[in-house]
């Protein structure tokens, strides 16, 4: 970390929000842009994303999280360390590893080990950082629900119908999973 030319103003905007650490005091952050949440997201295994964003409404419990961590493993850690990063504003502290932006973009779990990395080497607890990035991940994930009307009427997430799926709903039919063979 490094410290900033001059004090960083905080806009009074919803999108920014403090942490109050437990060992490194009140920090300003930044809810995530959705496309940055999901670049992150992209990079992990569908079940680990489902794991984490299903605990992200107890990031209040630092055991839970924890736990959570041990059981999806590194990559926990980088995805928080992800968001930490990119939800940094902290008004007297930049972080170094904000400068690689092409890491960022290309690697961004790699970019959040390297944030975790730092925080670690100024001092930060494993629970300071796991609860900061949970609460982070949490604030992201209220910018990107959708409404639930909104869903429906859209039909997100729907499967396909067979004649959509298809492109002739006429076409041959298979018998005992064997590919090509017609139906008598």
């Amino acid at each position: 970390m490094r410290d900033r030319d001059k004090p960083r103003k905080i806009p009074d905007r919803s999108t920014y929000f403090t942490v109050e650490t437990q060992h490194q005091g009140v920090i300003d952050f930044r809810t995530p842009n959705p496309v940055a949440g999901f670049r992150a997201l992209q990079g992990m295994a569908q079940g680990k994303v489902a794991v984490l964003l299903s605990a992200a409404g107890k990031a209040t419990d630092p055991a839970v999280m924890l736990r959570l961590y041990a059981e999806v493993g590194p990559d926990m850690g980088s995805l928080l360390g992800y968001f930490v990063g990119v939800a940094w504003r902290h008004r007297d502290l930049d972080l170094e590893a904000a400068d690689d932006t092409k890491l960022r973009r290309s690697d961004p779990l790699a970019w959040g080990e390297e944030v975790i990395d730092e925080l670690h080497e100024a001092g930060w607890t494993m629970t300071d950082m796991v609860a900061t990035g949970a609460l982070i991940v949490q604030h992201w994930i209220e910018t990107v629900e959708v409404e639930e009307g909104v869903a429906d009427r859209v039909d997100f997430g729907a499967a396909p119908r067979e004649s959509e799926s298809s492109p002739s709903s006429t076409s041959e039919s298979t018998t005992s999973g064997t590919p090509g063979a017609s139906a008598s």
